[in-house]
């Protein structure tokens, strides 16, 4: 499933800085990412667009949060943008009213990858987000949502997927505080190379895995069975 004369490339899709709620400046959490190995990162900061660029000679995919709570109904929708252009910080003037459809078609509108974010945390059931059409990817893995609890998303995926949904599935740090939700998890990209389109590219086309922390070598289906090569692992569990 991957390209071995490709490279991979480490990277978090959702970290927060202070121009949110994060407790680090963007140019202290792009050194704390780069200083635990990752190659690239979006700066998704909550209703603030962050245009990215190569930024002390790391990769800065650029990243907005949008989000609506309904503390009526106990749901919320929270939709990452990575790699749209700046117009998509113009919201609209009626807001979303509580749409998440309108906040996935505006990310898209504008050029992005729209992210369902930690879909346990926010109390989604299944059938809240197969109402919606046009997301990229769902966070498989939300590392301030806390792993062993609603972090942990892969039970919902799986059975998001078996109701015939497509999507790519993402794990991120969300990471806000720096003292142990940051550098957990990851995102291993096969691209030809660390520029914007090459990562983009490879993320489009499901040429990555999501690791919280056992790396893969190989993964191939030959007649009729699947070869998993990796670093030592307690258990494999397919989902399927």
């Amino acid at each position: 499933l991957f390209l071995n004369d490709y490279g991979w490339y480490k990277g978090n899709l959702h970290t927060h800085t202070t121009l949110s709620d994060g407790l680090l400046s963007a140019r202290e959490v792009i050194s704390y990412y780069k200083s635990k190995g990752y190659d690239f990162l979006a700066i998704t900061d909550h209703e603030k667009y962050y245009p990215g660029g190569f930024e002390d000679n790391m990769l800065v995919l650029p990243g907005i949060e949008i989000a609506y709570n309904d503390n009526v109904k106990r749901i919320a929708y929270h939709i990452l943008g990575i790699d749209t252009d700046d117009g998509v910080r113009n919201y609209p003037e009626e807001g979303w009213q509580g749409d998440a459809q309108k906040m996935i078609d505006h990310i898209k509108s504008h050029g992005g990858m729209a992210i369902v974010c930690h879909p346990d945390w926010s109390l989604m059931g299944v059938e809240d987000v197969r109402r919606l059409h046009d997301y990229d990817a769902v966070e498989i893995m939300n590392v301030i949502s806390d792993p062993d609890a609603r972090g942990n998303s892969a039970n919902f995926c799986d059975a998001l997927m078996a109701r015939g949904e497509e999507f790519l599935t993402i794990a991120s740090d969300d990471s806000h505080f720096y003292n142990g939700d940051a550098g957990y998890s990851a995102i291993y990209v096969n691209a030809a190379s660390c520029e914007k389109k090459d990562i983009m590219e490879a993320i489009y086309a499901g040429r990555f895995y999501s690791s919280c922390g056992p790396t893969f070598k190989s993964i191939r289906i030959e007649n009729g069975y699947i070869y998993v090569s990796a670093s030592p692992v307690r258990l494999i569990r397919f989902m399927s």
